[in-house]
């Protein structure tokens, strides 16, 4: 459900070269590139991608980040954490619902208790409780829940793994991901589809919102540069020169680093795009669509290339 290309820095080179490698996804199993032969090898992992909507994802170093998103398992506001077990009322048989231990996370956030906000991996499955990795703290009226997370796939390892957390908390639910200036964005969740966050700078596990520091990992509804008054449709990069935030009526574009006196200023209040994938890039602007056709920001301004198309 997506293609991505990913430009390889390949072992023992002595002078800058590099070869671009086809990603993909198909059924749930993700798909590599061999560039020597040219062939399309399957990833060989108990994890599995979303197959039933389109997905996104974003090169950051020798890794492949995945938007993968969705499947909503189970939520609610009455989770009862004991030991590295979760409950709740709300359901009386965690078997029948499709949790996979491997691909699924538990999302904690509103907590009581001694209960630490998080999100956590899943151990095993039973119809009394779910068994997470280790052991959040005891609580109860504890907000969670359970769908995809993310994914890293790298190409050195062959592996394909959840995108984890070293301080705070990775974002589940978002399906637009890019790379801007050495951070991992990640926008569009259902719950607050007008919220982009990103990782600390140069540390894709580095999600704690708290810190100070230019470096600081951001979420755009506790920074100075704000967020999308609109859900969001699109988020893409123009190399590091700017961001683009996008909903169906509305253009935005970030400048600078949002944790070192970034702006995030409004292009458009008529006009957006459709999609997630409704853009490409060229040399001096980019193209998107738009309900009414196709439109073209160059030196900007968002300026009609076709209509009707």
């Amino acid at each position: 459900r997506f293609l991505s290309p990913m430009v390889l820095a390949l072992p023992g080179d002595v002078a800058p070269f590099s070869k671009t490698m086809l990603v993909t996804s198909a059924s749930g199993n993700l798909y590599s590139e061999n560039v020597s032969y040219s062939t399309l090898n399957i990833v060989t992992s108990d994890l599995t991608v979303r197959d039933d909507v389109s997905l996104t994802a974003a090169q950051n170093g020798q890794k492949l980040y995945i938007a993968d998103y969705g499947d909503l398992r189970a939520e609610g506001t009455n989770g009862v954490v004991s030991g590295s077990e979760l409950d709740s009322a709300s359901y009386a048989d965690w078997t029948t619902l499709g949790i996979d231990t491997d691909t699924d996370v538990v999302v904690l956030s509103e907590v009581g208790g001694s209960t630490v906000a998080d999100t956590y991996m899943i151990a095993s499955v039973a119809a009394g409780a779910i068994t997470l990795n280790s052991a959040p703290g005891d609580g109860s009226g504890n907000t969670f829940r359970i769908e995809r997370g993310p994914k890293v796939y790298d190409p050195d390892a062959g592996t394909l793994t959840l995108l984890t957390a070293t301080a705070g908390q990775v974002p589940t639910g978002c399906p637009l991901i890019c790379r801007y200036n050495g951070r991992i964005f990640l926008a569009g969740a259902q719950i607050a589809p007008h919220v982009w966050y990103c990782s600390k700078q140069n540390d894709e596990q580095g999600w704690d919102y708290s810190l100070t520091g230019s470096q600081r990992a951001v979420a755009g509804t506790n920074s100075d540069v704000g967020t999308p008054g609109k859900a969001m449709t699109a988020m893409f990069t123009h190399s590091d020169d700017y961001l683009i935030m996008a909903s169906k009526d509305e253009i935005y574009r970030m400048r600078g680093d949002p944790a070192f006196g970034g702006i995030l200023g409004r292009l458009s209040s008529l006009i957006g795009i459709v999609d997630m994938n409704a853009w490409c890039i060229g040399p001096a602007a980019f193209m998107f669509c738009r309900p009414a056709g196709i439109q073209c920001h160059f030196l900007c301004r968002v300026r009609n290339y076709r209509k009707n198309y």
